[in-house]
């Protein structure tokens, strides 16, 4: 499924609303990194099959960004992690995605 958003003015946050934190949920490892593991001697094939199966069988169902590496040009995700809502904001550091996995926003 392929969504877009669409951007428009700033609105005013209602005087009832809640508040949420949204972060970047990493899986356990990627593909590349068990390959790279692998090759460099770092792990065994036992290792790399049991992580692969752990992965497939967890797998990662949230929202992501498909984004462009500036550096190599590789297409990867960045997947995202809604945190539950709060009564109170919460105020914190923002990294340059405008994630956190403590600072909240508002949420309405």
């Amino acid at each position: 499924m392929i969504c877009y958003c669409s951007l428009s003015s700033v609105n005013h946050i209602p005087t009832q609303t809640k508040y949420r934190t949204i972060s970047r949920k990493q899986t356990n490892l990627s593909q590349s990194k068990l390959r790279r593991l692998l090759k460099r001697g770092s792990a065994s094939e036992e290792l790399i099959r049991h992580y692969r199966a752990k992965m497939f069988s967890e797998g990662c169902d949230n929202p992501y960004l498909e984004l462009f590496s500036i550096s190599n040009g590789h297409r990867y995700r960045r997947y995202i992690q809604f945190g539950a809502l709060q009564e109170r904001p919460v105020s914190g550091q923002f990294d340059s995605f405008g994630l956190s996995g403590t600072a909240t926003i508002p949420w309405f």
